[in-house]
């Protein structure tokens, strides 16, 4: 990735290793969860809602990529990639808890 390259980052990981690991962290820190959809998704919600609203920050502030860059402008585009695959990870996780059977 050419951010992390002018950033003088280590490459990131992959967007679908990203969203893995993130999926399987979510899945091992959620607490055991209420029979009922609607409580189900509400303490889901409530876990997830930081990561979505963090990734939408960093996308938010995130600047335009040049070949110029200072390293700590091409580091926000970094952090808002691995953000945003994390918050994916992450949502895919919550689904699948809120979708399980009780």
């Amino acid at each position: 990735m050419q951010a992390a390259r002018l950033a003088l980052l280590p490459p990131p990981e992959q967007e679908d290793v990203i969203a893995r690991n993130s999926q399987a962290l979510f899945l091992k820190l959620t607490p055991s969860l209420p029979p009922t959809h609607r409580e189900r998704g509400a303490m889901l919600e409530e876990a997830f809602r930081p990561l979505l609203l963090t990734a939408t920050e960093y996308l938010e502030t995130m600047p335009a990529l040049t070949l110029d860059m200072a390293p700590k402008a091409a580091q926000q585009i970094v952090q808002a990639y691995v953000a945003v695959h994390w918050a994916r990870g992450a949502q895919a996780a919550a689904m699948a808890l809120y979708n399980a059977p009780t």
